[in-house]
């Protein structure tokens, strides 16, 4: 089992392209991850515990056909668990590690309407409302446990400290989302040379993904529906696809409160205090100075 030590692990953030960069790391000759991108499959994670730690996680990837290929993972859930560190240090304690972030606005925004096509999250609850109480920690006790989940993912400088406590700074990667719609090639050619493998490789992955959310309530219910038939599943994801690139911008708007997002952007800020600080720290820290200013812009 020592054989197949990881290399490195993607660890979020969600709604961030970890699903884009997932099929671009995947088609890359140099490169061996699980067949499938399951995020409840971590280590630390609850099923890991359930299912019998590493060894069980090692069974996900396909050994034999390794060879002298780099070995890494795929999960969002790796930053949001503040005890998947701590176990990662125990068994790959040189593992290097990919980080996405995104505006924790726009990253709540794209969750929330995921977690309703997903069926997690109840269309009659007033999402609005949700984010006032959530904020203010004397009626925090009163939100829906879904809504505390879509709002401390956005709590990026906490989550980072707990791998910053048991890893060093030059085991990491940091890359922006709006990096990614910005650029795409110039992002993965930038996360392959940190890799260490052939960054002028270019995978077809890279042009259909990261996929966009579609905020078409008929089109949100039909997944829910759907969500135990692969077929109709397939169906109206497609369809939200479609629909995401014409029809969403309005639609997401009159969701939300510009004023109760005012708020959020806030929260975040007062959160994320000394994240830029920190992410100048990691490895890229000189070409991530421009993408510090992205933060900033958040």
């Amino acid at each position: 089992m020592n054989s197949i030590k990881l290399d490195f692990l993607v660890i979020g953030v969600q709604k961030s392209a970890s699903s884009w960069l997932y099929y671009c790391l995947k088609e890359h000759p140099e490169l061996i991850l699980p067949a499938y991108k399951k995020e409840r499959e971590y280590i630390g994670g609850p099923l890991y515990n359930e299912k019998g730690g590493i060894k069980w996680y090692y069974t996900l990837f396909d050994i034999e056909n390794r060879n002298n290929k780099k070995a890494g993972d795929v999960s969002v859930e790796y930053f949001f668990d503040n005890t998947s560190p701590i176990e990662i240090q125990k068994n790959l304690p040189h593992c290097n590690f990919i980080l996405l972030l995104r505006n924790p606005v726009d990253r709540f925004k794209s969750a929330y309407f995921w977690y309703l096509r997903k069926g997690l999250i109840d269309r009659d609850v007033d999402i609005n409302a949700q984010i006032i109480k959530a904020i203010d920690q004397n009626r925090s006790n009163e939100i829906e446990p879904i809504v505390l989940d879509l709002l401390s993912r956005g709590y990026y400088e906490e989550q980072l400290d707990c791998f910053l406590a048991e890893f060093s700074p030059g085991q990491f990667y940091v890359a922006f989302y709006e990096e990614i719609e910005a650029d795409s090639q110039k992002v993965l050619a930038d996360i392959y040379s940190f890799l260490n493998v052939k960054s002028d490789f270019v995978p077809t992955s890279i042009n259909s993904r990261p996929k966009k959310n579609s905020y078409n309530s008929f089109l949100i219910h039909a997944e829910r529906l759907g969500s135990k038939n692969r077929v109709i599943s397939k169906f109206a994801n497609f369809s939200n696809q479609v629909f995401a690139n014409f029809f969403n911008k309005n639609l997401k708007q009159n969701i939300f409160d510009p004023k109760v997002m005012s708020l959020l952007n806030d929260h975040y800020k007062q959160k994320n205090i000394g994240l830029s600080k920190k992410l100048k720290s990691l490895s890229n820290g000189k070409r991530h100075l421009n993408s510090v200013n992205i933060f900033w812009k958040w």
